[in-house]
């Protein structure tokens, strides 16, 4: 956990970054200081642009010091997106609805990120391509809220501590599989085990979203060789993993010729990335999966092939 300042903490409730703070805080700048400060007076500690920016931020109605200490309490002031309490790095407190727009300081429209993840969501793009519409921010909040809650009480590890190399991530207390990586891509070795068709449980579905956040929403297809029960079931919890996420599902079939006869494809590009890269190694905690190169309708597509025996489904 992160050491305690109170000029610090009261310099970000203005929405200036934790990094400026100290800054400002090492060079004696408290808030009264720095709003009566001129560009001379601070041209030793930052660059005009900083300069600017500090002096606007400092304009504002500050975070009142019950919400402020509301965030640090299920925060700790730790990046929601970066998903660590042991982190190091400086945060910012953003607002979810813009301050120019709304003026609204109430704990609901506040999250804590970091520096990185404050620049990625502030970068311009259009609606569609969004990396971080307000509902992802909203729903990401919640969860590591919710994370940092259940590790206090002694019902999870920490934020961050999570073992994805070797993890229980169904239902079923025998599936902890162990699955080899090479040289940061989807793992080479895959186990020939029957997959555990069963629902993902709650600290698997956070567990992988915790992996997958960093990255921007894409669409997906599900297509399903059967509609057996426990095959459904795990399709759909992982439909609504997905869709925590913001990703678009934009197809979910049964029973296509063709497919092999247990287990099921999940459609999510044409190109490999390393989102696809993530999930791919994510789910092979779980049973066998492999990433490939099919087509669809004379379409190139990438898909993640879950199953018992994948192996005669390489190239």
């Amino acid at each position: 956990m992160k050491q305690r300042d109170k000029n610090k903490e009261n310099l970000m409730k203005y929405g200036i970054s934790e990094k400026y703070a100290e800054i400002l805080t090492v060079n004696n700048f408290n808030v009264t200081k720095l709003r009566t400060s001129n560009k001379k007076d601070l041209a030793s500690v930052f660059n005009d642009k900083q300069i600017k920016e500090v002096k606007e931020l400092i304009k504002r109605k500050p975070i009142t010091d019950e919400v402020f200490e509301q965030i640090v309490d299920d925060t700790e002031l730790q990046c929601c997106f970066c998903w660590n309490i042991e982190e190091t790095k400086p945060t910012i407190i953003h607002h979810i609805e813009e301050y120019n727009v709304s003026q609204n300081n109430d704990y609901d429209n506040l999250v804590v990120v970091c520096l990185n993840h404050h620049a990625e969501i502030h970068t311009k793009r259009q609606i569609s391509q969004q990396n971080f519409p307000p509902i992802k921010i909203i729903k990401q909040r919640e969860k590591f809220i919710q994370a940092l809650k259940d590790y206090r009480a002694g019902n999870r590890v920490a934020p961050g501590k999570e073992n994805l190399d070797r993890i229980n991530l169904t239902n079923s207390p025998n599936s902890v599989i162990t699955v080899n990586q090479t040289g940061g891509q989807a793992a080479q070795t895959i186990i020939n085990q029957r997959i555990r068709q069963r629902a993902l449980s709650s600290f698997a579905i956070s567990s992988i979203q915790a992996h997958l956040s960093k990255f921007a929403p894409i669409q997906y297809k599900i297509w399903l060789s059967s509609g057996d029960d426990e095959q459904t079931n795990f399709a759909n919890s992982l439909k609504e993993m997905l869709e925590g996420l913001n990703w678009e599902n934009v197809g979910f079939k049964y029973n296509l010729a063709g497919h092999h006869k247990e287990g099921f494809e999940i459609a999510i590009g044409k190109k490999v990335e390393p989102v696809h890269q993530t999930l791919a190694y994510c789910l092979q905690q779980i049973g066998n999966i492999q990433l490939r190169a099919t087509k669809y309708n004379n379409v190139d597509i990438l898909t993640l092939i879950i199953g018992p025996h994948p192996n005669k489904y390489l190239k």
